[in-house]
């Protein structure tokens, strides 16, 4: 028989796969071509501007989703500096 978890750590564990769902390894993002990046960038950024404004008037229902958002962009971001270094060295 499958043991039933609390309320609390099903919440948990729920959170965590979206987060995992959510996420990108950093090979992802280097595989990505510099237009995708770009584009990505642009929509990551909207969409922490709505998460922003939503916690601001109290309606944010996932706050961890702004930290995870913000490490996504730098990793975004990382990744086309590091295309840009290596365009200047050719």
């Amino acid at each position: 028989m499958r043991q039933r978890l609390p309320p609390a750590l099903r919440t948990a564990k729920r959170l965590q796969e979206q987060k995992g769902r959510l996420n990108m390894k950093f090979k992802e993002v280097a595989e990505m071509s510099t237009d995708e990046l770009q584009t990505k960038k642009r929509d990551m950024r909207q969409e922490s501007l709505h998460l922003r404004l939503q916690q601001q008037s109290g309606q944010l229902e996932q706050p961890s989703r702004l930290k995870l958002l913000r490490r996504q962009v730098a990793q975004i971001e990382t990744a086309l500096s590091q295309r840009a270094a290596k365009a200047e060295k050719k």
